[in-house]
């Protein structure tokens, strides 16, 4: 069970999206549409940061919805509810099949801390079902966190990891996501 870490987490408010930063009708141009969505990300980063009480669920509930989206990718019939009956019904030690493999991986990357540890990575790679070797994964790791301290945006460093996972190994499309 995820819990939430009361040394970190914020009373703050939540904050919100300046009003002037939302759409009144749609986005009169491609400019407008790239500033609104750029303000709409800056509130969702001070969100995640404050680490509100409600953190622990929303980030599982993203993990149930990364899972679901990666049986999509796999041309796999699982949707939401599939997996969450795969993961929640299967008895403690036992094999919960892949899909509630695929979940179980998502899950273990929706932790606190976001570290991107060879042991981690490891059993990450396990529930997906890739082969892939402690030296290659240990430099797979080091480049992850290359990458994470560099100064680049977010979604462009996450894009780098992503290429640079598939780059390394084709069939490795599910743990680049």
């Amino acid at each position: 069970m995820t819990r939430l870490d009361p040394t970190t987490a914020s009373p703050a408010p939540e904050p919100t999206v300046p009003a002037w930063a939302l759409a009144r009708g749609g986005a009169p141009s491609n400019a407008d549409a790239a500033f609104q969505a750029g303000a709409a990300l800056g509130a969702l980063d001070t969100l995640c940061r404050a680490q509100p009480s409600w953190s622990g669920a929303w980030r599982q509930r993203l993990a149930l919805k990364c899972a679901a989206a990666s049986m999509r990718l796999a041309s796999r019939a699982e949707d939401e509810a599939a997996l969450r009956d795969a993961w929640q019904l299967c008895p403690a030690g036992a094999d919960p099949g892949p899909a509630g493999a695929v979940l179980g991986a998502w899950r273990q990357l929706a932790l606190r801390p976001p570290a991107a540890s060879p042991d981690r990575l490891a059993k990450i790679v396990e529930m997906l079902g890739v082969a892939w070797g402690g030296a290659a994964l240990a430099a797979l790791c080091v480049q992850i966190e290359e990458l994470a301290r560099s100064r680049r945006p977010a979604p462009f460093a996450a894009a780098a990891i992503a290429a640079h996972t598939v780059t390394l190994r084709p069939d490795a499309e599910l743990l680049a996501w």
